[in-house]
């Protein structure tokens, strides 16, 4: 969608979809509109960069089912793609390699030999979430364990914060809320209308 030459018209229509219309976490932000643009940009010089979604609906499903459609999507991208490097970016707990709430997460589902997992850690601050306690901006974020650390790749488990992974990839910055890039919906989301009581 965003490959059209009038970026301001593809950025439009990418909004009027539903997980963008109606969208109160990250994946909906205006950091990943941002993130989209800038990997446009980026393929103007990387003709064979390309970009999937491969997210999957949670409502009535049972637990685990979003994590084992969101695997086997990124499994079938990797049989179709079997020469390229595929960078894949999710919450933490989707990249994680070993189960925490009895059922197998995301990168659970990639051979093992072919993954490198890295948790995301940060020095605090706020995301723009969408929880049982409500969605909006929260204070939040997963600290590094131990020591701070700046910005970059630590290819050692241990230093993770939660669960198995192959590392960390730390921010060394805060974190800072980004509201949804198409607005709050209208009429006002009952997780929003409960996060302003």
């Amino acid at each position: 969608m965003l490959d059209g030459k009038d970026v301001d018209a593809a950025k439009k229509e990418l909004l009027g979809l539903p997980g963008w219309k109606n969208g109160m976490d990250g994946r909906a932000s205006g950091a990943m509109l941002r993130l989209l643009v800038a990997l446009r940009e980026l393929r103007d010089a990387n003709p064979n960069l390309s970009v999937a979604a491969f997210d999957a609906p949670t409502a009535g499903d049972a637990a685990g089912a979003r994590d084992e459609a969101m695997g086997k999507a990124l499994l079938a991208l990797g049989k179709a793609e079997p020469a390229n490097l595929i960078l894949i970016l999710t919450g933490n707990v989707h990249g994680m390699q070993a189960p925490l709430f009895g059922y197998d997460f995301a990168a659970m589902y990639l051979p093992p030999d072919q993954k490198l997992s890295l948790e995301v850690t940060d020095e605090g601050g706020k995301s723009w979430t969408d929880s049982k306690v409500g969605c909006g901006p929260m204070w939040g974020g997963v600290g590094d364990k131990g020591a701070k650390r700046p910005r970059g790749i630590y290819l050692e488990p241990t230093l993770a914060p939660y669960g198995k992974v192959d590392g960390v990839l730390a921010l060394g910055v805060p974190l800072t809320a980004s509201e949804p890039a198409a607005g709050i919906p209208s009429p006002v989301p009952v997780c929003r209308a409960t996060f302003l009581e």
